[in-house]
């Protein structure tokens, strides 16, 4: 994607010529998500302890993942590495609008509680063979 590709014609392959334009549209929701982020949390220490503790549950299970011998992934990756996200954006949201976490719990915790849940339940699901 970031290298220039040249078909035997001399002609740009039809791959490259799609993906600029999705390329534009991610730097530009990056550049606003950035924005956003910068606006709302002033200090870069807190920035680093909020997006730590809203994106760390999506990836820390996943990772863990990765050093099981046998090369299978689960069926739901997506949902275990998407749906603890949501949850801790939506306990960040909340601990916002109410002055308090709920439970007194930070975003960390239910989002990994949920990345637990989601493999829990992979496992009755099965796995797909990487090979």
């Amino acid at each position: 994607m970031w290298r220039i590709q040249v078909t035997e014609t001399g002609k740009t392959p039809v791959i490259d010529r799609t993906m600029t334009p999705m390329v534009q549209k991610g730097l530009f929701v990056m550049a606003f998500l950035a924005l956003a982020l910068a606006v709302t949390v002033p200090s870069v220490v807190g920035l680093w302890y909020v997006t730590g503790s809203i994106i760390v549950p999506g990836l820390l299970l996943p990772f863990l993942m990765t050093f099981r011998t046998n090369q299978s992934i689960p069926v739901n990756i997506i949902q275990l590495m998407t749906l603890p996200v949501m949850i801790a954006i939506i306990w960040f949201i909340l601990g916002n609008l109410t002055g308090g976490y709920p439970f007194a719990l930070e975003p960390f915790y239910p989002g990994l509680l949920t990345s637990l849940i989601i493999f829990s339940l992979s496992g009755l699901n099965g796995a797909r063979d990487l090979k």
